[in-house]
């Protein structure tokens, strides 16, 4: 299973705290960088609930 990593990383320290993982059907995978897109998205989504009153 591409990207997926065993729990057994998790729970022997192997991942850092910052590093982006998810957790889907009991198996820990990978999560690419952020990009620039979905932050826009995620902004533009919080402008329109919060009324523009955010940020």
């Amino acid at each position: 299973m591409r990207g997926a990593l065993p729990l057994r990383r998790l729970t022997a320290g192997i991942l850092m705290e910052d590093e982006r993982v998810e957790l889907v059907e009991g198996v820990i995978r990978e999560m690419p960088p952020i990009s620039s897109a979905h932050t826009g998205a995620v902004n533009r989504l919080v402008e329109g609930i919060l009324g523009g009153g955010a940020g």
